[in-house]
């Protein structure tokens, strides 16, 4: 335990029995620590790194206002389990700790999973992100501690500035050519999409166990529209298990635009643009040479 936990839990009155930090092998973004107190209670622990980390170029006291305020909406607003934040700082969060694995905790074992098992995973997290994208705003853009602190009146418009900000962080080759691409066909983006509750990072590694799932990881998160999480899940993990059509039974057809597929080259080329730019400001290795990899693939295919 570092000297900043242990700075936290003496500042709250917590008294630990075990400190386990978590492995960190795809966030990069913050410290996770599980703390079991003398009391026999479960905290979390969460130090935040990276400053104006992402394809947003969010700081640190941004994100942990987007985590805390989405925390607070699923846990009152769907039937989700999330954690209940204590406390907070400049730099880190103090809350209670959701019990259970992760769902795709198979991933990292020998277990042998069958394909229902993955088939019943995936719907069930389909019917997550439904239950995430049932909390809706009136506008797109960035949450703050009570909501949306900057927001945008159309789809499209934040799309734009979610490109402006890339922009500024790379002048590789590929990327170039890839805001190029974004940049023409922006009007893709102008459709009648309505705002909701987007996690941001939505996969297998955070959504845990338990009869109600729970959610942790949200400070990615913002109000913009549902597909372009959607088809990040496909992209991410729902395809890789070959359960892309279960995925989406589970969250529900008749709630996508129609014509999405017709912008999933569009979104394949934003999300792997942000990713490799993540890779490039995280020193990643990686992140850098996957999303490269799939950056060539799809500019090839749309050009």
């Amino acid at each position: 335990m570092n000297r900043k936990t242990t700075k936290i839990l003496e500042m709250n009155g917590i008294s630990p029995s075990s400190v386990r930090k978590l492995s960190d092998d795809a966030g990069r973004m913050k410290d996770v620590f599980h703390i079991k107190s003398s009391e026999e209670r479960d905290y979390g622990v969460y130090i935040y790194r990276q400053p104006e980390a992402g394809e947003r170029g969010r700081s640190i006291e941004d994100r942990i206002a987007a985590e805390k305020y989405i925390f607070s909406k699923v846990r009152d607003e769907t039937s989700l389990r999330a954690p209940k934040v204590l406390n907070s700082g400049s730099d880190f969060v103090l809350c209670t700790w959701l019990d259970g694995g992760v769902v795709g905790s198979w991933e990292q074992s020998e277990d042998q999973v069958s394909e229902s098992e993955r088939k019943d995973v995936a719907f069930k997290m389909g019917e997550a992100l439904s239950g995430i994208h049932s909390i809706r705003y009136e506008k797109f853009g960035e949450f703050g501690d009570n909501g949306i602190s900057d927001d945008f009146d159309s789809w499209q418009e934040f799309v734009s500035r979610i490109i402006e900000m890339m922009a500024e962080s790379s002048d590789k080759p590929v990327i170039s050519e890839a805001l190029n691409f974004l940049e023409e066909n922006i009007d893709m983006m102008d459709y009648s999409a309505s705002p909701v509750l987007v996690h941001g990072d939505f996969h297998d590694g955070n959504v845990l166990q338990g009869k109600k799932l729970g959610i942790v990881d949200c400070e990615a998160g913002f109000a913009g529209a549902r597909e372009y999480e959607i088809d990040r899940c496909s992209f991410h993990w729902a395809e890789d298990w070959n359960t892309s059509e279960e995925f989406l039974n589970g969250y529900g057809r008749e709630n996508l635009n129609q014509g999405w597929k017709e912008r999933r080259d569009y979104y394949r080329i934003l999300q792997s643009t942000r990713g490799m730019i993540d890779g490039l400001r995280l020193g990643s290795s990686h992140l850098v040479n996957i999303n490269e990899e799939e950056l060539k693939e799809k500019l090839q295919k749309v050009s």
